[in-house]
């Protein structure tokens, strides 16, 4: 319903569940409802399944203004969301890297004891 009506964070949350492909597929959604071709061959099989799309538009000819008052508030807001999806997935990765790091570390020192 993200282009009829504000979508909230709640409702991002509760229906994406933090995972960041059913972001990017939220969004692509809003993009095919307009005629949007994708470059990717999982989006292409994904929405030719639905009656209602019909690609049409490479992306550089996609104008945005196409986009009514609900799809581009809801838009922003889960590009917002999946980008801090990302941040904090490889804030998590960068985490335990280091984590993995000092233990070898200590590993090491541990064995030259």
């Amino acid at each position: 319903e993200s282009d009829r009506a504000y979508l909230t964070d709640e409702d991002i949350v509760y229906s994406t569940d933090g995972d960041v492909e059913v972001v990017q597929r939220a969004i692509n959604e809003i993009y095919a409802r307009h005629g949007w071709i994708f470059d990717s061959g999982y989006y292409s099989r994904l929405f030719s399944t639905y009656e209602w799309y019909t690609p049409m538009y490479e992306p550089d000819q996609f104008d945005s203004s196409w986009l009514n008052e609900y799809e581009s508030a809801n838009l922003g807001m889960l590009i917002e969301y999946r980008d801090q999806l990302k941040e904090a997935a490889a804030e998590k990765q960068k985490q335990e890297e280091a984590a993995k790091k000092a233990e070898e570390k200590n590993e090491e020192k541990n064995n030259a004891e």
